[in-house]
C-alpha cells in the first residue's frame, strides 16, 4: 500500500509542478513590460525543469535547461541596461539651440495612410502611393 501513495504524491507532484509552469508561462505572455516578463519566464523555466524531471519528460526538461540561462542572461542585459541610463541620464541636449547654426530634425517621414485633420476632425485618405504601386501621382 505505502508504494502506490507514494506514486499517487509523485503523480500529483508532477502535475502540480506542471499547472504552476503553466500558470507562469500563462501570466509571462500577458505581461506589458520586460521585467515582469523575464522573472515569470525564468519561475516558469524552473517549474518546468522540475516538471520534465519528475515526470521524466526529457525533451521538457531539455528545452528549460536551455531556456533558463537564456532568459538570465537577458534579464542581466535588462538590469545593466537600466544602470546605464539611470548613471548617464537622459541623453537630450537641454541648451537651446545657437542662432545661425541649423537644427536637427528629428521627424519621421510624412505618413501615408489616413491621418486626421489638423482641426481633429475625421479621418482623410491622402491619394499619394509609392511609384511601385503604379497608382498615384508620379
Amino acid at each position: 500500500m505505502e508504494h502506490f501513495s507514494d506514486g499517487l504524491i509523485r503523480t500529483y507532484a508532477v502535475d502540480l509542478l506542471g499547472c504552476i509552469a503553466c500558470a507562469a508561462t500563462l501570466l509571462t505572455f500577458a505581461q506589458k513590460r520586460m521585467w515582469p516578463m523575464r522573472i515569470l519566464a525564468i519561475t516558469a523555466n524552473v517549474f518546468f525543469i522540475g516538471y520534465g524531471a519528475l515526470g521524466l519528460l526529457y525533451p521538457v526538461l531539455l528545452l528549460h535547461l536551455i531556456l533558463l540561462p537564456l532568459n538570465v542572461a537577458r534579464l542581466i542585459q535588462l538590469v545593466e541596461q537600466d544602470g546605464d541610463s539611470r548613471a548617464t541620464g537622459p541623453k537630450i541636449s537641454r541648451q537651446p539651440p545657437v542662432a545661425g547654426e541649423p537644427q536637427k530634425s528629428t521627424s519621421f517621414p510624412p505618413f501615408r495612410g489616413r491621418q486626421r485633420s489638423a482641426s481633429g476632425g475625421s479621418l482623410s485618405s491622402q491619394s499619394q502611393t509609392p511609384g511601385y504601386l503604379g497608382s498615384g501621382p508620379p
